[in-house]
């Protein structure tokens, strides 16, 4: 039997008769050997390519096995994608990261893991991937099978075969934790900047409002001692009443400024809490300053609810009335209505204060509570900027907040607003 490759094997036929075999006979076996020598071959042949296939098969399952066992043990969300964006293939840390059933993702797009904006960066930079044959690399926000999100980090890489992209590799890893960082470090700056212009302005403002009260001090003072004799008693009382006024506005403003400076440190460990009457206190504030430098205006006080007990710190609140009350007299004219409204709801107090005096600029109101912040139209009126911010101060440090309206020509009204748990706290 003669094959391709030479002689594959021999075919043995004896027979005890002289002659057994004619010439038609060697011819039909000759016929049938290399039949037998093609099938033999042939089968051969399949049986080492079933081999090699064998080989193959079980080397494409260790490639996948390895391939799986990368994919399952890293920590960073993988898929396999094809050119056109259908999901092929996703890890465990993928599913678990979005929220998938294994092999829930398979053939879904980008809008599976991202809303409408970023799905279109991702193709972008797919087609930008497939284009060029390099990887890209972006900053997305996916979205999770439940609706919540994530910040993540992307690299798109391509798959190539016969130099050409055959398929897509796409990481993704969460940064959420480095982008909160980011932001704290970005808002830590900013604060700090803050601060920084809170310093040069306290600086500023301080030094010019210092300067004027001790200056005047300083020529009163001189007067006196120089013009002592001449000067008549009215004149020295005139003069020491200056002296006393300007005294008062410097530690006025020092006391203001330590106020801040303390809240600031010690924030509510600072509160002495007991039990306020708020509709006493705020009768108590309006009658003093009614009899003393709001003797020029005119004063409505209504109330509404039945109970204005709480637990709270008397000083703070006390502090915030008279500044409140104190601006309103100060920033509108002699015989101009202010009215002071205290309202109790089920679930908070509402303090409210209104006048009918300049205004405050639209411009002006987003920085009214910022320390030594003044409004525009009001430089010509003695003030140290301070006093709403304790305002605020006061209002945060008892877990409410402080609002305003103000219209320009009109006048304003701040309202306090105090949580019911102070009322609960007090009951």
């Amino acid at each position: 039997m003669r094959g391709s490759q030479g002689i594959i094997g021999a075919i043995d036929l004896q027979s005890q008769t002289l002659n057994a075999f004619a010439q038609e006979d060697a011819r039909i076996l000759e016929a049938f050997a290399e039949r037998a020598a093609a099938i033999i071959e042939n089968l051969r042949l399949y049986q080492d390519i079933q081999r090699r296939v064998d080989e193959r098969t079980t080397e494409l399952n260790r490639v996948k096995d390895r391939a799986e066992a990368i994919l399952n043990h890293s920590s960073d969300a993988i898929m396999l994608i094809r050119s056109d964006g259908r999901i092929q293939q996703t890890n465990q840390a993928f599913n678990i990261a979005f929220g998938f059933e294994p092999d829930e993702a398979f053939n879904k797009s980008f809008e599976a893991i991202a809303g409408p904006y970023f799905a279109e960066i991702l193709r972008q930079a797919l087609d930008t991937v497939v284009e060029t044959v390099q990887p890209a690399r972006l900053e997305i926000i996916a979205d999770r099978s439940d609706g919540s999100d994530f910040d993540a980090d992307v690299v798109i890489s391509p798959i190539l075969q016969q130099e050409r992209v055959y398929s897509v590799v796409c990481s993704l890893r969460d940064i959420s934790s480095r982008k909160r960082l980011e932001r704290d470090l970005r808002e830590a700056l900013s604060r700090e900047r803050e601060l920084n212009e809170l310093k040069t302005q306290f600086i500023s403002r301080a030094s010019h409002e210092f300067r004027t009260p001790l200056m005047m001090i300083s020529m009163a003072t001189d007067l006196l001692r120089a013009y002592n004799e001449q000067n008549a008693s009215e004149k020295r009382s005139e003069k020491l009443d200056s002296i006393q006024q300007q005294v008062h506005h410097i530690t006025l403003m020092l006391d203001e400024l330590l106020t801040l400076s303390r809240a600031q440190e010690l924030g509510n460990a600072d509160l002495q809490w007991t039990e306020v009457e708020l509709l006493t206190l705020c009768e108590s504030v309006i009658n003093e300053l009614q009899g003393g430098i709001g003797a020029s205006h005119q004063f409505e006080f209504y109330s509404s609810g039945h109970d204005f007990n709480l637990t709270a710190d008397p000083r703070w609140l006390r502090r915030a009335l008279v500044n409140l009350i104190s601006n309103a007299i100060k920033y509108s004219e002699n015989g101009s209505l202010i009215q002071i409204n205290l309202t109790q709801t089920d679930s908070q107090l509402f303090i409210r204060v209104q006048d009918e005096g300049l205004g405050i600029p639209d411009d002006d109101q987003i920085r009214l509570f910022e320390p030594f912040h003044r409004a525009s139209n009001v430089e010509h009126i003695n003030g140290t900027g301070l006093g709403l911010s304790i305002v605020k101060q006061a209002a945060e440090l008892h877990g409410g907040s402080i609002s305003v309206q103000s219209k320009l020509g009109i006048g304003s009204a701040f309202t306090i607003i105090l949580p019911y748990q102070l009322m609960r706290e007090h009951s």
